[in-house]
Parts: C-alpha cells; sequence; structure tokens
C-alpha cells in the first residue's frame, strides 16, 4: 500500500534508480527486517509520502525484533525488499534494494484504513504501535537490462525522497501476464523490431513502466533483455494501450489489433 500519488516526469529510457527504489517498495511482498543476524519477514507494509516504511510488529517472532516500545530510542535495522517479475519463471528476479535506517514508533496519525490494511486479514490491535522505519542509506541491484553482472548502486537519500513510484506500478502484474498469456504473437513482433539480430528460443515481458516495455529473450544460453520503447511516457491503462497499438503499428501493422 503506498501513502502518496504517483506523478509523470520528463521522459528519459527507463525509471532512475531512485524511482525505480520507490517503485519496488511500493509493491514488494518480499520485504524483512532484521537486526544483526536475526531477520523477520513483514507481511504488509506502507509506503509513506517521505519514503519511510510503516508496518505492525511482528507478533508471531520469538525474536520480537519488531517490539520497539514507544519509550525507547530507535534502534538501526537492515531493510532488504526483492522485486520478482509477474510473469513465473526461474529466472525472474528482477531487482534487490537493501537500506540501513532507524526503526522507531509512528506517531503521527495514520491515513484512513491505513491500520486495516497493515493488520491485513487479522483483527487490528488498537493500541499496537505503527512502526516507522527511516532510511538512511540505500542501495539498489538491478538486473534487467543490465550487461554482465549487476552491482549494487547507491541512491541518493535525496533523490529518492524526491522522487515518487512510477505510475504504472498497479497496473504492471496484471498487464505483463495478460501480455504474455494472450498476446505471444504481439510480443513476437516487438522482439524482431527492437532486436531484429536475435533469434530467441523463448521470450517472456519482464518490465512495465511509463517508458516502455523490457523483454527478455533466450537463445540457448544466452539472455538478453530489450526495451520497446514508448513514443511518449504514459499514465494509465488506456495511455498504455494506446501505445502498445502504436508501437505494434510501427513493429507489424498486422499485429496492431492484436491489443485488447
Amino acid at each position: 500500500m503506498s501513502l502518496l500519488r504517483s506523478r509523470p516526469s520528463t521522459p528519459t529510457s527507463g525509471l532512475t534508480p531512485a524511482e525505480r527504489v520507490r517503485s519496488i517498495l511500493a509493491t514488494t511482498s518480499d520485504l524483512r527486517v532484521g537486526v544483526l543476524n536475526m531477520a523477520v519477514d513483514v507481511p504488509r507494509h506502507a509506503l509513506a509520502a517521505d519514503g519511510s516504511l510503516l508496518f505492525l510488529p511482528g507478533s508471531e517472532s520469538p525474536e520480537r525484533v519488531f517490539a520497539v516500545a514507544p519509550n525507547l530510542p530507535a534502534q538501526t535495522v537492515q531493510v532488504t525488499a526483492n522485486d520478482l517479475a509477474p510473469v513465473a519463471h526461474p529466472d525472474r528476479v528482477r531487482g534487490l534494494v537493501q537500506m540501513t535506517g532507524k526503526l522507531g514508533v509512528f506517531g503521527n496519525p495514520l491515513p484512513a484504513g491505513a491500520r486495516e490494511h497493515l493488520a491485513g486479514p487479522n483483527e487490528p490491535v488498537a493500541g499496537e504501535p505503527v512502526l516507522r522505519f527511516v532510511p538512511q542509506r540505500i542501495a539498489l541491484t538491478w538486473h534487467c537490462e543490465t550487461a554482465g553482472e549487476a552491482k549494487p548502486v547507491e541512491v541518493a537519500l535525496d533523490d529518492y525522497r524526491n522522487s515518487f513510484p512510477d505510475p504504472l506500478v498497479g497496473l504492471e502484474d496484471d498487464w505483463l501476464n495478460h501480455m504474455h498469456r494472450d498476446h505471444a504473437h504481439a510480443l513476437a513482433a516487438l522482439a524482431r523490431y527492437v532486436a531484429p539480430s536475435v533469434n530467441p528460443t523463448a521470450l517472456r515481458p519482464m518490465q512495465l513502466d511509463r517508458y516502455g516495455l523490457v523483454l527478455r529473450l533466450e537463445d540457448g544460453a544466452e539472455r538478453h533483455d530489450v526495451r520497446v520503447p514508448f513514443r511518449h511516457p504514459v499514465r494509465c491503462g488506456c495511455e498504455v494501450r494506446e501505445a502498445f497499438a502504436d508501437v505494434l503499428r510501427r513493429a507489424d501493422p498486422a499485429a496492431s489489433h492484436d491489443i485488447c
């Protein structure tokens, strides 16, 4: 759950590292918080407008890593978040966010419905404190569109705080699975358009953002991630449909009707 609204940015070839971190944290379901050698999963969290993470203590954890009493000072913890491609396949890890920062109690009023979201199917406990993680150092390891072995890149805190998740984060899962399941011909046409020299034995959509679609082409042991750029950045599902139709008309006019 994100407690902020995305906004479009100026045209570029892809998301900045700060935008990518914001997008991952807004959507990931694979988040862990730890101190030293103790770490626990965070089943549900919220991303606040200032970039901090909010969640409830994990009472199921015997270490009680999250059990921070309101009168105790904040403590330094590590947070990791994995980003997985929506289309299931063995090599679907797209990126990893690693952060260190301070964990304390969130003292401000929560937006309506936020506590219920954090509690999930469990009955929210009115007196249970909401914890707040404030990043002090952020690193991103991004495997998509990366030549060679991906290495961590440090993300400046000011860039992170001033960035927004990509506006398509809420649409990406449905769109990529829909394209993979129902529009294989269109994906093949796009692959031929942007990578005519590659003859893949398998291809799948890996990422969708406001600037375009990333396809993973596999040819034996070779792996190629290629971007299909949109003519203009898009902001919603209707614009995504128009952008796909536009690029398909250029790639293969016969396949341009294949997007719905």
